[in-house]
């Protein structure tokens, strides 16, 4: 079966991924200390806009266009049309920013350095067609270049970053391994799929942001109440709060991870599935949230009483304050997991694209509110408290609208 095929191909693959990030994080935490890793982490929460702007919905989109149609001219259209919007957005954003960076005081809290360091993780994402490899369900091509990368990467980091001196090294190379992976990719497709790379016309262009906008408004909002978590509590404390929540953060976004190879494989299927027969579609999407919910569920028990050893094995005793924090965002894996099904398998391969976004615009707006009070008050806990609400809010907002579709996925 192509599916399983394509999910235990990228499940055994993304381990190997998850190895070395498991290796790195700790080495990185220890070398940096909690003050420079916080000062990556801020900017990587800084330059996530830039994420949001280039990515523009394109990554939902495009492997459900892709998935449906077999003709290469189409394939080919959809291909570069997409290329081209993204590096269009990308070149408005960095001129926008050197525009307000040097004409005015706005930005002068920005470590410039540090700023293009992690900027060259936003070119490799631009690069780097992910979405294409999901539309022709051939996801192991994405992990077998990740992991190439990562290693060039890891190995330069574990050889020249000594000190916490060496915080920008480290943000670049960190941010190389995105660009060297989506070369390769790059190259991949020119030599095996050159008939994708043409002109598609204004039209296709024009076409093609007008369908991502939708999207773009919701991935505006979840990086609400992702990024813009870091940014406000970097206003309300400093670079070691933030790191200690980073760090935390990162163990939830690395288990969270653990589902991306899944979801990759299963988005263009379900797609399609859905498409064919509803009944159907919706039985295999009630099979998936079973599995979902238990590796939730796994994952909060153990966040929930091992948070102390994950902490001391990861990231030592000098990050003990990011125990808490951790225990509070247990609950998190369960809740994402659980949104994802009802959220980007459900509502989106359903094409309630407008229902998706308002969802998590009007979360984006209780997080907003909740961060900016509970960051002051309570600094890092006030943080992850929100992150668990805000999610805590998007399933049971999915839920109703669910509900209301009649796509009850939870009964079948």
């Amino acid at each position: 079966m192509k599916l399983l095929k394509n999910i235990i191909s990228m499940v055994s693959l993304k381990g190997l991924e998850y190895l070395l990030a498991l290796i790195l994080l700790p080495y990185l935490v220890r070398v940096l200390g909690a003050e420079k890793y916080g000062s990556i982490i801020f900017m990587q929460s800084v330059v996530q806009y830039f994420f949001i702007c280039t990515d523009y919905g394109f990554n939902m989109i495009t492997p459900r266009k892709i998935a449906i149609t077999s003709a290469k001219n189409e394939q080919a259209n959809i291909f570069s049309s997409t290329i081209i919007c993204k590096s269009i957005l990308c070149i408005v954003c960095i001129s926008l920013f050197l525009l307000l960076y040097n004409l005015t005081n706005l930005l002068a809290f920005i470590d410039i350095k540090l700023f293009f360091a992690v900027f060259f993780n936003v070119i490799g994402n631009v690069i780097f067609p992910i979405w294409f490899f999901q539309g022709i369900e051939k996801m192991v091509y994405i992990t077998i270049f990740n992991i190439a990368a990562r290693i060039i990467t890891v190995m330069v980091i574990f050889y020249c970053v000594r000190s916490p001196a060496d915080y920008v090294f480290a943000a670049l190379w960190q941010s190389m391994g995105s660009v060297i992976s989506g070369a390769i990719a790059l190259i991949y497709l020119f030599v095996k799929y050159n008939y994708l790379f043409i002109w598609p016309g204004y039209s296709a262009i024009k076409n093609n942001f007008i369908e991502g906008w939708d999207i773009f408004i919701s991935t505006v909002a979840i990086n609400s109440y992702t990024a813009t978590n870091v940014v406000i509590l970097r206003f309300f404390t400093n670079d070691i709060i933030v790191g200690y929540y980073g760090a935390a953060n990162k163990i939830i976004e690395s288990i969270k991870g653990l589902l991306n190879p899944v979801s990759l494989a299963v988005f263009p299927y379900v797609s399609k599935k859905v498409q064919d027969n509803k009944i159907k579609g919706l039985k295999f999407l009630n099979r998936l949230l079973k599995g979902y919910v238990l590796f939730g569920i796994l994952m909060f028990v153990v966040l929930s009483f091992f948070a102390k050893d994950i902490v001391l094995l990861l990231l030592g005793n000098k990050y003990l304050e990011s125990i808490i924090l951790l225990k509070v965002m247990s609950v998190v894996p369960l809740l994402v997991a659980i949104s994802n099904v009802f959220g980007t398998h459900t509502l989106l391969a359903f094409g309630y694209t407008k229902v998706y976004s308002k969802i998590l615009i009007c979360c984006a707006c209780i997080s907003v509110v909740s961060i900016s009070v509970l960051a002051n008050l309570f600094a890092g806990v006030g943080a992850a408290v929100t992150v668990s609400l805000t999610e805590l809010c998007v399933v049971i907002f999915m839920y109703f609208v669910l509900n209301k579709l009649k796509l009850k996925v939870w009964r079948r």
